[in-house]
């Protein structure tokens, strides 16, 4: 006999349906099912390989143990981390994540907030790229959503996210501290955790009483090359690289140290730099690179217990921010 289904494994174990339910739900003791037919009903669903059929019980409970989890991408340490820490206290509570990576992408992020929402998902962590408004737009579900790594405006949403603008203060201290001139290559100013990078380079240029200077300012979109493209324009408007500079991801990061590298065969000793995020790798380099540890455990559990509190009726719209570790190498 084929078993597909519960009823097919009642039949062989010649039992009700509930009891074969609650023993695969493990609720044997609450409707004091006995031993022997516990072990009779788990060796006859183990003996044909036997599995819940997750979308009927869904429709059951109305819940599927899932949780969709976007970011802009998953080669970003920050992100990878944050995902690792994120899928294992969710698997610890019995929920599954699911994960998208929009790849910086508003067409992107949208196609996967709708198709997390197709899919049923008990609720969407969300680390977004669109501004403010787009959100607004966007966002119009009864799904719960927990944005991530950003403040959202207003009292309408949840959102867990680092102290963004005391830790970039803290570390471009450091570069002011050893230089006169400070560079900032950065993303543009769409979301909040940029913003508050950047105001917190202005505002350590003000405190150190260094003058401003927009050739040492760029703004773009995080990735590898536009790194390299960024300290290349800084360069050129200068006719050198800059004494220090300070990059708002690793993954600019990245794209600086290899165009020095490549053009000049390695940073030059006298270069500072700083960088949001942090990771071993930077232990390695010939130079000291400071940089901000986000807590990405911290992060996590702060989004994962927002979605929880969704769960039972209790959450109300607010900020939580965690505290990152600066990195003096």
């Amino acid at each position: 006999m084929e078993v597909k289904s519960i009823a097919d494994i009642a039949a062989l174990a010649e039992v009700a349906k509930t009891t074969v339910s609650a023993v695969l739900n493990g609720k044997e003791k609450q409707y004091r099912i006995s031993k022997s037919t516990c072990e009779k009903i788990r060796q006859i669903a183990k003996e044909h390989n036997y599995r819940p059929n997750r979308v009927a019980r869904s429709l059951r409970t109305q819940k599927t143990n899932t949780i969709g989890l976007i970011v802009p991408d998953l080669r970003n340490c920050f992100f990878s981390e944050l995902t690792t820490s994120l899928e294992s206290i969710a698997r610890e509570a019995g929920y599954q994540v699911l994960i998208a990576s929009s790849e910086d992408n508003k067409e992107n992020e949208i196609r996967a907030i709708e198709n997390f929402i197709d899919f049923s998902v008990d609720g969407m962590i969300i680390a977004s790229m669109m501004d403010d408004e787009e959100i607004q737009k966007v966002i119009n579900t009864n799904t719960p959503v927990v944005f991530i790594d950003r403040e959202i405006p207003g009292n309408n949403y949840f959102s867990v996210t680092s102290e963004h603008y005391e830790g970039a203060f803290e570390v471009i201290s450091i570069l002011a501290e050893k230089s006169d001139e400070v560079a900032y290559i950065g993303r543009k100013l769409v979301i909040s955790s940029a913003k508050d990078r950047f105001r917190a380079y202005e505002d350590v240029l003000r405190t150190a009483k260094i003058n401003s200077n927009s050739n040492l300012v760029v703004f773009t979109e995080d990735t590898i090359e536009l790194g390299r493209k960024g300290i290349e324009e800084i360069e050129k408007k200068l006719g050198r690289l800059p004494k220090a500079f300070f990059t708002s991801s690793y993954i600019l990061l990245l794209g600086c140290i290899d165009y020095i590298n490549k053009k000049y065969g390695s940073l030059p000793d006298d270069l500072q730099i700083a960088t949001f995020d942090n990771t071993i790798e930077l232990d390695l380099l010939n130079i000291r690179v400071h940089s901000v540890h986000q807590d990405c455990e911290g992060l996590a559990n702060a989004s994962f217990s927002a979605l929880k509190d969704y769960f039972k009726g209790k959450s109300k719209a607010l900020t939580v921010t965690v505290k990152p570790r600066v990195i003096r190498r």
